[in-house]
């Protein structure tokens, strides 16, 4: 099939070697038949090269529609995994102080239970040397001296 500027340029060359008329400056006589012919070419080939050129159009805002749908899902896809990592981080953050609180609460109550436990301990050592004074001491054959018992020193 001939293209559009292949009969556009034929037909511009039958003009051009059309021989001049005397005696005017603008005018020449060329093939009416020829050129008809070119004419008659160039209104067939037309619509095949729009039909074409639509259809390439089309093809390009295909392409392009779905290039912007690929690029909107990459985009809602980056969002989706950002807000994932910041809800992690948040996540990771919250974590962590959650269980700073709770290792200082754990630090809290033992420091608590062993001040229990040092003033229980505290009390029986006052009740145990009031008994061995209440029964008069430990018997020196025995070879302990009660003020060498201190619980301090343990």
């Amino acid at each position: 099939m001939i293209e559009s500027p292949d009969v556009l340029a034929r037909l511009r060359d039958l003009l051009e070697r059309g021989g001049a008329i005397l005696g005017t400056f603008d005018r020449s006589i060329v093939s009416r038949s020829r050129a008809l012919e070119l004419i008659d070419i160039l209104i067939e080939s037309l619509p095949d090269e729009i039909d074409q050129a639509r259809e390439i159009m089309k093809d390009a805002e295909e392409i392009l529609e779905k290039a912007r749908r690929q690029a909107g899902e990459i985009v809602d896809d980056a969002v989706r995994k950002a807000e994932r990592l910041v809800d992690a981080d948040v996540i990771s953050v919250d974590a962590g102080k959650r269980a700073e609180e709770l290792m200082g609460d754990a630090d809290d109550y033992v420091a608590r239970r062993l001040q229990d436990l040092e003033e229980e301990l505290a009390r029986l050592l006052s009740e145990v040397r009031a008994g061995i004074k209440a029964v008069g001491g430990p018997r020196k054959a025995r070879g302990t001296d009660a003020d060498d018992f201190n619980l301090d020193k343990l």
